[in-house]
């Protein structure tokens, strides 16, 4: 086991401690310190002393290599001294016990700024000299494009930027011209083409364009119209042949008897009726209404005889003959004056009663007129005249002579 000496142990002159071993330990202590300890350091195989200010090896001896970006290597050995020197431009400084300093040289230039400098700057890229300058000058210079021949410019000329198709330059702003596509003003045309049957016309197929807009083919496409059709269809009536009506050929609606047609537009045929309507045969009209037939104006026919059936429409003529020498209705009066209200006499008088003006029409045997309004006396002699009486003339009587007794 270890001794532990509380005293110094103190060696005769010339003594020696023989086979001593020093304290083993992997790396400096940071306690127990005092100077002139000392131990072995097993990690570096050197005996390590601690002086006051640290650890420092014992009996090594070092040497290491300095170089530079050029000239020869130097080997720096135990008690060498390695002097980093300023070169050009640079100055060093030992500002600590193991601390060298490289500092930049001033120059003779005064830190501040300056304008259109004029400047010398040394090999080392340190500006040397400085000081406010004028503004340079240009002589000339080359203006060129995609296509042409490069123009010079000289000092004090203008260029002009001019816009070419379809571009417009507007100088905008200082030292700023803005290119503008100008606008394009369409004018559109318009034509028309009717081709018949194998016909041709040209149309627009297609339109190419370019990445800015720009219109850079067209196709035009012919176009052929197809044959004519071959076609065919019957036209039959309620008698004769049927008409075959083929490609080309028109049909005519013609008008019969007592009709006829009209074509009044692209597609429109109307059928009429003649306004005068001849019959060669027998028409008949079957309705129960007592309007079956109605006649606007003055109906004609054929003269009734004996023989007619007795459902045989009468002629005026007919029946004249058979009243002729008979009664002849002459209108209808008004019993209480005499004045005749309707037929040829109309607005005359049969009489004047009492005692009234007017002309009294002539009679003629066989006249007789029916009371229409207003009865009355009879020419005056006290016989009373209903509505619906009627008088009948049995004696001829010129104007304004007639009398009762007539």
């Amino acid at each position: 086991m270890a001794i532990l000496f509380v005293n110094n142990v103190e060696y005769a002159e010339g003594s020696q401690s023989q086979k001593l071993r020093l304290e083993n330990i992997a790396s400096d202590p940071s306690s127990g310190l005092y100077e002139g300890r000392v131990y072995y350091n097993t990690s570096s195989d050197v005996v390590r002393l601690y002086t006051g200010a640290g650890w420092i090896d014992i009996g090594a001896s070092y040497s290491f290599i300095a170089a530079g970006d050029s000239g020869p290597s130097q080997t720096i050995n135990d008690g060498n001294t390695l002097t980093i020197a300023g070169g050009t431009a640079l100055s060093s400084v030992a500002s600590a016990t193991d601390t060298v300093t490289l500092n930049l040289d001033d120059t003779t230039v005064n830190p501040g700024s300056y304008t259109l400098a004029d400047i010398t700057v040394d090999a080392q890229g340190r500006i040397t000299a400085a000081s406010n300058g004028s503004a340079g000058g240009m002589s000339t210079w080359k203006i060129g494009s995609t296509t042409g021949t490069d123009q010079v410019v000289s000092n004090g000329q203008t260029v002009d930027v001019v816009g070419g198709t379809y571009i417009s330059g507007v100088v905008g702003g200082t030292r700023t011209v803005t290119l503008t596509h100008d606008s394009t003003s369409r004018s559109d045309t318009s034509s028309s083409s009717s081709p018949g049957y194998g016909g041709t016309f040209t149309a627009v197929d297609s339109v190419s364009s370019n990445a800015t807009g720009h219109l850079t083919a067209i196709n035009l496409k012919t176009v052929t119209m197809p044959s004519a059709e071959s076609y065919s269809w019957t036209l039959a009536g309620d008698s004769g042949p049927s008409q075959t009506i083929s490609s080309g050929n028109t049909a005519a609606i013609v008008g019969g008897t007592n009709i006829n047609t009209v074509a009044s537009a692209t597609d429109n045929l109307t059928v009429n009726l003649d306004d005068s309507v001849t019959l060669a045969g027998t028409l008949t009209v079957q309705s129960n209404s007592n309007t079956a037939v109605s006649v606007t104006g003055k109906a004609t026919s054929a003269a009734t005889t004996g023989s007619d059936s007795s459902t045989t429409l009468t002629t005026k003529g007919y029946v004249d003959g058979l009243v002729s020498g008979g009664l002849t209705f002459k209108g209808t009066f008004r019993a209480d004056t005499g004045a005749i209200l309707s037929g040829s006499n109309s607005g005359s008088f049969l009489y004047n009663c009492p005692g009234g003006t007017g002309t009294r029409v002539a009679v003629t045997t066989g006249d007789y007129y029916v009371v229409a309004t207003a009865g009355g006396s009879f020419y005056c002699s006290g016989v009373t005249l209903d509505i619906g009486d009627a008088i009948i003339a049995v004696d001829d009587a010129a104007a304004d002579s007639s009398t009762s007794s007539d």
